[in-house]
C-alpha cells in the first residue's frame, strides 16, 4: 500500500503546489505600464513541462475528457443521474410516509441549506476576468508582431486549421491541437539549440535575399533614371531645334523692322541717322542753299 510519505506523491504533491504558485505570482512586460496576467506564467510552466507530474495530469485528463465527450453522452448521464436521484428521494419518502414513519430523507435535511459564499464567487470571477484579459493580451501580442515567429507560428496553425475542419471532424481537431500544444513547447525545448540554428540559418537566408533584390532594384531603378535623362535631353534638343527651324533669320528681322530714328537726327545728318534713300520716310530733305532773289519762292 502507497502511503502517504511516497516519494511519487511527495513529488507529485510538490509539482501541484509548484504549479498553483506559477499562477499566483504576477509579472510584468518590458514596458513597466503594462501588466502581465498571472495566467501567462501558469500557462508557461504547464506548457513547457517545467512540472511533470502536473503537466501530465491535466493532458491526460483533457485528452480523456475529449475522447469521453466524444463518445459518451455526458448530458444524457447527467439527465440520467439527476432522475434517478429525484425518484430514490421521493420513494423513499412516500414509502416512508405508507409506513407511518415521520420523514425518511426529510430527517437528513440541514437545518440551514448550505449556500456559496460570496467570497468564493469574487475569487471566481476575478480569476475568470484575469483569463479573459489573458486571451486578450495574448491575442494583441501575436497580432501585432511582438514576436516575428509567434506570428508566422499563429498564421501557419490558423491556416492549416482553416483547410482541417472541411475534412476533419471538430473533436478530432481538437484532439490535435492538444496534442499540439502539450508536445510542441516540450520537442523545442529539448531540441533548442538545433532549432535556433536552423531558425538563424533560414533568417540569415532571407536576410541574404532581401539585400539581392535590394541591390537589383537599385540597379534597375538607377538603368531607368538614365534612360529617362537621356530621353528628355534628346526631346530638349528637338525642341530647341524645332523652334530654331520656325524662328525668322536676325537679317530679315532687322530689314523689317522699322527705323526708330528721331525727326532731329535725320534733319540735321547726325552720323548716326540711318542712311535710307529718300521716300522711305515722311520727313522732307531741307534745302541746303540759299535760293536766288530774282526767282520766285513759289515755282
Amino acid at each position: 500500500m502507497v502511503s502517504g510519505s511516497h516519494p511519487i506523491i511527495q513529488d507529485t504533491k510538490a509539482d501541484f503546489t509548484g504549479l498553483a504558485k506559477s499562477g499566483q505570482a504576477d509579472g510584468e512586460y518590458d514596458d513597466a505600464t503594462q501588466p502581465m496576467s498571472q495566467f501567462h506564467n501558469l500557462f508557461y510552466d504547464l506548457f513547457t513541462w517545467k512540472f511533470p507530474k502536473a503537466t501530465g495530469f491535466f493532458f491526460l485528463s483533457t485528452i480523456s475528457v475529449i475522447f469521453a465527450f466524444h463518445y459518451i453522452n455526458v448530458l444524457r448521464y447527467v439527465f440520467k443521474g439527476l432522475y434517478m436521484a429525484f425518484a430514490i428521494a421521493s420513494g423513499l419518502e412516500t414509502v416512508g410516509k405508507l409506513l407511518g414513519a415521520k420523514s425518511v430523507v426529510s430527517s437528513f435535511r440541514p437545518r440551514r441549506y448550505y449556500t456559496i459564499p460570496r467570497e468564493y464567487l469574487d475569487h471566481f470571477f476575478e480569476q475568470l476576468h484575469e483569463l479573459a484579459n489573458f486571451f486578450v493580451l495574448e491575442f494583441q501580442r501575436v497580432l501585432f508582431v511582438e514576436n516575428i515567429f509567434t506570428t508566422l507560428a499563429a498564421f501557419v496553425t490558423s491556416f492549416f486549421g482553416y483547410f482541417l475542419i472541411k475534412y476533419i471532424p471538430f473533436w478530432t481537431l481538437l484532439l490535435l491541437a492538444t496534442f499540439t500544444a502539450f508536445t510542441a513547447p516540450l520537442i523545442y525545448i529539448n531540441n533548442k539549440e538545433l532549432i535556433d540554428e536552423q531558425i538563424q540559418r533560414a533568417s540569415d537566408i532571407v536576410n541574404a535575399q532581401v539585400e539581392s533584390t535590394k541591390k537589383v532594384t537599385g540597379k534597375y531603378a538607377e538603368d531607368a533614371a538614365a534612360r529617362a535623362r537621356a530621353t528628355a535631353a534628346d526631346v530638349q534638343t528637338r525642341l530647341q531645334a524645332y523652334t530654331g527651324k520656325t524662328s525668322p533669320p536676325a537679317s530679315q528681322t532687322k530689314s523689317e523692322v522699322p527705323s526708330t530714328a528721331s525727326a532731329h537726327d535725320y534733319l540735321s545728318g547726325a552720323p548716326n541717322a540711318p542712311d535710307t534713300p529718300l521716300g522711305t520716310h515722311d520727313y522732307p530733305k531741307v534745302p541746303t542753299q540759299e535760293p536766288a532773289l530774282d526767282e520766285p519762292l513759289l515755282a
